[in-house]
């Protein structure tokens, strides 16, 4: 019984800390970034395959758009922008 209780701690003291991480920006800030990626997505700027990691993790804790986000940032790393932009659109319009 001492073992699910020093689980339960455990997972209790994860979750605190992954709450702690979660990076917080604001509407406007999240909207600039965003309009950056579809720019840099557009022009071929391969800076699009950081922008699109640094959306996923600003936008880990939002369910809704999960899938999206994993699917955009493979596509940003396998150089498919096209693909990226499809998603960025989808994601544009959960948030």
């Amino acid at each position: 019984m001492s073992e699910l209780s020093d689980i339960h701690r455990l997972l209790a003291t994860l979750l605190e800390e992954r709450e702690a991480t979660l990076l917080v920006v604001s509407t406007e800030e999240l909207n600039l970034k965003l309009t950056q990626l579809k720019r840099y997505l557009k022009a071929g700027n391969l800076k699009a395959i950081d922008m699109a990691q640094d959306l996923k993790d600003i936008l880990q804790g939002n369910g809704s758009v999960q899938e999206e986000l994993k699917m955009m940032s493979d596509a940003a790393k396998a150089l498919d922008f096209e693909a990226v932009i499809v998603q960025l659109t989808s994601l544009t319009e959960k948030l």
